[in-house]
């Protein structure tokens, strides 16, 4: 970026703007790559990304588009890397981050399973909102997060625990592992 303080102002003001969108594409991006820790690793992403926006800021000639698609490029490089982390620490007999302390890890992965198995049920929308009430997120904030109506959210929401409680009870004749979720 030049010297210009006009031009810093409009990047700051630019970042102000859309800070939350990117945090929420992070977010989405790592979910949907299998990132063990989306919530907190879309921080990351947002300082190399807005590492990456203010270098090239001068160049840019959409800076919204370049931000989605920078965004979505740092996410997904970042899931790669943490895949390859959680990877490494399989491979050297460390319990993987994504296994709760205490319990046991091949209960732990035979239950991460079962889990994606269930998800993999919901459409793109249902595992988006799942994904971000797990992530501690009211219906209210994953409505301006995914740009609709919090009543639509937790349509989705209710239509997606009542599919996976469907799916669940066919798997093995509880639904035990299907976590009851509210907001």
């Amino acid at each position: 970026m030049g010297d210009s303080g006009e031009g810093f102002s409009t990047f700051q003001q630019f970042i102000d703007n859309h800070r939350s969108k990117i945090i929420g594409v992070a977010r989405k991006v790592l979910w949907m790559q299998n990132c063990a820790d989306p919530a907190e690793h879309a921080k990351d992403v947002e300082s190399e990304v807005l590492k990456k926006v203010y270098i090239n800021w001068d160049n840019l000639t959409s800076p919204e588009r370049a931000l989605y698609r920078i965004t979505t490029n740092a996410a997904i490089d970042h899931a790669q890397e943490c895949r390859n982390q959680v990877a490494m620490e399989i491979d050297e007999g460390m319990t993987p981050c994504f296994v709760p302390p205490g319990n046991d890890p091949e209960e732990a992965i035979q239950d991460a399973i079962l889990l994606e198995e269930l998800l993999s049920q919901l459409d793109e929308r249902e595992r988006d909102v799942i994904a971000l009430i797990l992530d501690g997120h009211t219906s209210e904030v994953i409505g301006e997060i995914l740009s609709m109506p919090s009543a639509t959210v937790r349509a989705i929401k209710m239509h997606a625990l009542t599919k996976l409680r469907y799916v669940n009870n066919e798997h093995d004749g509880t639904s035990d592992v299907v976590p009851v979720i509210s907001d």
